[in-house]
């Protein structure tokens, strides 16, 4: 074989491990993340390379609500549990953020929705921001107090007298945020602004903003109290509760409790067993199943100006809700109401609102006065004819009748 012969496979096998070269550098480009629909870098949040899954989700955050209804589609239909718990962290960043310049400019609404009554919304707003919340945003909430304490002056006598400290070592149980304002005028020690309090012992002296207030043993005595939840509460002495849904003042399921020198505010019904100087306004019923009412109280159920001027209820949303087979379904809708730039239907159920779950109408309502606090676009994950659709509405636009 001549030495020409034998360059011809050497030649051969060099060209092919060229072609082999050039063939894996192209195989190995990844495309970049602005090439990507959002189908592709949901995918990518759970590749096996952790440069894929940053890339993916800084893109998706950036797209921002280019790519939420996506996400959420996403979140509610995907059966791999692990794309589920990527996607639900990057939704919570996107759709309801924690951070300090966001809870600021939540508190500095607070005044002028306490100008404008919105009790519901500055509720949340408090909440949200309650790391950084001082005596300056929450003020707002004493001066409301004296606003409504003074719309009755006359129907009751010598209604709140608050005074003292409170004792801040007993509420360690609370899964919230236990402030000092010791400034705030009026209402001295410590004050509870929390999600959610599991349990705490009989409430003293202090100013409580919660959202659900879940437990079924606390009285409230010489405090200021505002709820955006359904509530069970024992004894209320010397205080102004403000609830945004049903209220049982009682000790067990078969004993009510009574109200004594307090003014109670509620969108919904009241239970209670005896009132003593007190005076109870009410969007719903005021039932007392046990006694009279004893001199001196004042009574004022069914009042629906309280729910034209704040709340947000079944009127102002422009709809009427059931539960049906555990699911909150939208029963009718007006053409008015803040729900019906959403396209939503008759029939539709609801399942979660900026991809948190509503499992009652309570939670729902709670989670609606959340999106306005943010004043964020809300997106309503619903349940159509076995079918997940995403709609969308802005939660500050504000019904005409309210």
């Amino acid at each position: 074989m001549s030495r020409h012969d034998l360059k011809l496979p050497f030649l051969l096998i060099a060209v092919a491990g060229l072609l082999l070269i050039s063939h894996q550098g192209v195989a190995q480009e990844k495309p970049a993340p602005l090439a990507l629909d959002n189908s592709a870098l949901i995918l990518n949040l759970i590749s096996d390379r952790f440069a894929l899954r940053k890339d993916a989700a800084k893109e998706l955050t950036r797209r921002g609500n280019k790519a939420v209804p996506d996400l959420l589609l996403t979140l509610q239909t995907t059966k791999n549990a692990e794309l589920r718990k990527a996607l639900q962290e990057l939704v919570e960043q996107l759709l309801w953020p924690s951070d300090e310049e966001t809870a600021k400019k939540v508190l500095a609404k607070v005044p002028e929705l306490a100008k404008k009554g919105e009790v519901d919304v500055m509720i949340e707003a408090l909440v949200m921001g309650r790391e950084y919340t001082d005596r300056d945003s929450a003020k707002p909430f004493r001066e409301l107090a004296d606003r409504y304490l003074e719309m009755n002056k006359g129907k009751t006598e010598n209604l709140l007298t608050i005074i003292g400290p409170m004792h801040g070592e007993y509420y360690k149980k609370v899964s919230g945020k236990i402030v000092g304002l010791k400034e705030l005028e009026g209402v001295s020690g410590v004050h509870l602004l929390a999600e959610a309090v599991e349990y705490v012992p009989p409430f003293s002296r202090g100013l409580a903003v919660v959202t659900e207030w879940r437990g079924e043993r606390q009285s409230f005595s010489s405090s200021y109290v505002f709820l955006n939840s359904p509530t069970i509460a024992r004894p209320i002495y010397k205080s102004l509760l403000i609830c945004n849904g049903d209220l049982a003042v009682r000790y067990d399921a078969n004993s009510y409790a009574p109200i004594h020198d307090s003014l109670v505010i509620c969108n919904g019904n009241v239970h209670f067993g005896a009132i003593y100087n007190s005076a109870i306004i009410a969007t719903g019923d005021i039932i007392s199943p046990n006694v009279k009412h004893r001199p001196g109280s004042h009574l004022q159920p069914n009042d629906k100006e309280i729910g034209k001027l704040w709340f947000t209820n079944n009127t102002s949303l422009g709809a009427v809700f059931a539960m049906i087979d555990k699911r909150l379904v939208i029963s009718s809708l007006e053409s008015d109401g803040l729900l019906a730039q959403s396209k939503l239907q008759k029939n539709d159920g609801l399942v979660a609102l900026n991809g948190r779950a509503i499992r009652d109408k309570a939670e729902f309502f709670q989670l609606v006065c959340r999106t306005r606090a943010l004043g964020a676009t809300a997106y309503l994950t619903v349940l159509r004819e076995s079918e997940i659709q995403i709609l969308t509405f802005s939660s500050t636009e504000h019904n005409s009748k309210k």
